[in-house]
């Protein structure tokens, strides 16, 4: 999984390496906006939860760490307040399937994903009624 990853990393920077807005009409660099939101968005979902994965090795408090969200912000250089929001966001991600699903698909954004999860976290009865994206969860 991780060489999959690798490889994909691999190739976005390749092609953000030679992306120039200058070639984009008005119209494409629109499509361009939408694209990468998503993309960021099931990129960020995926960072939460490996993040929330990564802390059950305690890695975080061996390496010195004052907990795993600080690991995560060193990491991913983030502050640590955002840290804090996506580890815990991960967190609740890996027992919300319905939830992960609609946001590694980049149907939420890590600001949705975070309200969203903590909307099911505080009453699951309502998850099937909340609209995610496109879907409904």
């Amino acid at each position: 999984m991780c060489h999959q990853l690798n490889t994909l990393k691999d190739s976005i920077v390749g092609y953000a390496g030679r992306f120039d807005t200058r070639l984009l009409s008005p119209s494409q660099a629109g499509e361009v906006v939408v694209l990468c939101a998503r993309i960021e968005a099931s990129v960020t979902s995926m960072k939460a939860l490996a993040a929330a994965r990564a802390a059950e090795g305690r890695t975080w408090k061996r390496d010195g760490y004052r907990s795993p969200a600080d690991q995560l912000a060193h990491q991913a250089g983030m502050s640590p307040t955002a840290a804090k929001k996506a580890f815990d966001t991960g967190r609740r991600l890996a027992d919300q399937p319905k939830v992960a699903a609609a946001a590694l698909a980049g149907d939420l954004s890590a600001e949705q994903a975070g309200a969203v999860s903590e909307a099911v976290a505080a009453n699951p009865a309502k998850a099937e009624e909340l609209q995610i994206g496109r879907a409904h969860v």
